[in-house]
């Protein structure tokens, strides 16, 4: 006689049962902890990926943000010397318009110089300048 004969029917089913089950649970936990690696190593994966395809869009939004940045530093110069160019042309402008105001309140002061000069010389003598001017009054001699 074995020693499981002496074990009742009854309990030898049930820890055949949770033997079983045991076994099955097991292999479950095993099966679970392969899978729980598996998914892990799939999952370390795409979080790389995921970060690296960041950092690369990174990248590429600071390159083209440089490249914006240059361009509107390029506009800036650009629209400065226009500045500094029609700032010069409109001092220069403002110059020249003083400088005919001048040149014209000269010219005024000199006309109303020569026609008050006229005014107390006799007529004639208008005519005597433009003959002393050209060289008429000078005789000929006859020769």
């Amino acid at each position: 006689m074995s020693l499981t004969d002496w074990i009742p029917v009854q309990y030898r089913l049930l820890a055949t049962g949770l033997l079983v089950m045991a076994l099955a649970s097991a292999s479950a936990a095993a099966t679970w902890q392969v899978q729980n690696w598996r998914y892990g190593q799939q999952l370390e994966r795409q979080a790389r990926l995921h970060g690296d395809t960041l950092n690369e869009i990174t990248l590429a939004s600071a390159a083209l943000q440089r490249t914006e940045q240059a361009k509107r530093l390029q506009v800036e110069q650009q629209l400065q010397g226009q500045d500094e160019t029609h700032y010069q042309e409109l001092t220069n402008a403002k110059k020249s318009q003083a400088r005919l105001r001048d040149r014209l309140a000269t010219a005024d002061v000199r006309l109303s110089v020569l026609q008050r000069d006229r005014r107390r010389q006799p007529p004639w003598s208008a005519c005597h300048r433009q003959y002393h001017r050209h060289g008429l009054w000078r005789h000929k001699s006859p020769t």
